[in-house]
């Protein structure tokens, strides 16, 4: 989000001055090894004592011993954290919080990297994976059971797996499968995390979400002639606003869809889903609805269609001391056959600790390999 500049004081903007300071200084830090303190992936950073340390506090804490009190700099941070961790500014882990605005600067008295992001989302990303598998990708098909045998005196992977209408099971006998999904489900999955569920699994917290799709039938009018923008964000609202699915197509007229973000920010991930489930679609309709309606007074008589999404488990949570833990590092290790291949294994929710940590889980695979 934009940072609130109206009716800004002077010890407002003093105390935002100071505060991209110090992300400056953090972003010409280099280790001993020459490595940046935070860097996309997070792999390629530094795990020096001055830098790991940071995961021991939040952010608030951090905030406090610079003395930064202002309550518009506060908000803006907290929704960086909001944004990328579903936490607030007291459950956000000072080192994920310095992370976010850090590893994005390739330099001081630099802007933050350019995103990428087509009209389609991550969609384009699918598709571009699709086009090279070809026949080797099956589609429509669930794994239930992941088994880890020896066969021949050799580890081998059991998969079992059901179609998208239960009607029919197939088998699959593998040297290696890459568990390429969160770790809530991993003993659900492999049959002896499910004989025997592992501590690890419970050090991984995920925050839950509620999405809103309002398909319009048309845009809103400009508010004092400020247009209508990709990433909208209300100041002081317990959302996250709105992204205009449709912008980045170049039409600024006609049907649109707004989708809406709200992150459920509680202490207990088991109590913000139960909130979340007991919190039916009309009143989560009604809660975007009046979000939205506060810049867009007309939005009711607009929308044609409202869909929501309960996400349970939408993000890891970066809570202070899980981004370092020994716990965390030891849970990427293959198991019997199985790689593990997550970003809620980098403890952050990014499609790079994704790819990265895809691309080890393979390069595990292929360092083994035999090549004929």
């Amino acid at each position: 989000g934009l940072y609130p500049s109206l009716d800004a004081t002077t010890e407002d903007l003093q105390q935002f001055r100071e505060f991209h300071q110090e992300i400056d200084r953090w972003s010409g830090w280099r280790d001993g090894q020459g490595r940046r303190a935070f860097a996309l992936p997070r792999m390629l950073g530094s795990d020096d004592a001055e830098v790991t340390v940071l995961d021991q506090i939040t952010m608030t804490q951090w905030m406090d011993k610079h003395g930064w009190s202002s309550p518009k700099l506060r908000w803006w941070v907290d929704y960086a954290c909001r944004d990328d961790y579903g936490l607030r500014l007291e459950q956000t882990s000072a080192w994920a919080g310095l992370f976010y605005f850090v590893s994005r600067k390739p330099k001081p008295d630099q802007p933050t990297q350019p995103f990428i992001t087509w009209p389609e989302g991550n969609g384009r990303i699918v598709k571009h994976l699709v086009a090279g598998l070809q026949d080797r990708l099956e589609v429509g098909w669930a794994a239930l059971d992941i088994n880890p045998v020896e066969r021949e005196g050799q580890p081998r992977v059991d998969v079992m797996a059901v179609n998208q209408e239960g009607t029919k099971a197939k088998g699959f006998h593998a040297d290696h499968v890459i568990f390429a999904a969160p770790q809530f489900l991993a003993p659900y999955l492999i049959r002896p995390y499910r004989e025997n569920r592992p501590e690890h699994v419970a050090a991984f917290e995920y925050g839950s979400w509620a999405v809103a799709n309002l398909i319009m039938k048309d845009r809103p009018a400009e508010e004092n002639g400020f247009p209508l923008c990709w990433d909208n964000v209300f100041y002081e609202s317990q959302s996250l606003g709105y992204v205009s699915a449709t912008h980045q197509r170049g039409l600024d007229y006609g049907p649109t869809v707004f989708t809406w973000y709200y992150p459920m920010c509680d202490d207990s991930p088991r109590t913000a889903r139960e909130r979340l489930l007991s919190t039916d679609r009309q009143e989560w309709a009604e809660i975007a609805l009046s979000d939205i309606e506060r810049a867009h007074p007309e939005i009711r008589n607009l929308t044609q269609r409202l869909d929501v999404m309960r996400w349970g488990h939408a993000m890891i949570r970066a809570v202070p001391g899980f981004a370092w833990s020994p716990v965390r590092k030891k849970t990427a290790q293959p198991f019997r056959g199985i790689h593990f291949a997550h970003s809620d294994l980098s403890g952050l929710a990014l499609f790079e600790e994704a790819f990265a940590q895809g691309n080890r889980a393979a390069d595990e695979i292929l360092s083994n390999a035999q090549v004929e």
